[in-house]
C-alpha cells in the first residue's frame, strides 16, 4: 500500500463525510480510483522521458 492513495483516499472520505464532496464512495474505492490515477500519470511521465519530450529536472540540478 502506497501512502499517496491511501491518504488520498482519507481525504476523499472525509470530504464525503463533511459534505464538500460530489460523490461518496467507500474507502476502498477511493484507494483503487488513485493507485489508477497515480500509476497512469507516472507511466505518462516516464514514457514522456524516455522519448525526450520532456527533460528530468531533478537530473538538471544534480
Amino acid at each position: 500500500m502506497g501512502l499517496l492513495p491511501r491518504v488520498a483516499a482519507a481525504v476523499a472520505v472525509k470530504a464525503a463525510e463533511q459534505g464538500v464532496s460530489r460523490r461518496s464512495l467507500t474507502w476502498k474505492d477511493e484507494y483503487n480510483r488513485a493507485k489508477e490515477i497515480i500509476a497512469s500519470t507516472r507511466l505518462m511521465i516516464e514514457t514522456l522521458y524516455g522519448k525526450g519530450l520532456i527533460k528530468n529536472l531533478l537530473e538538471d540540478l544534480a
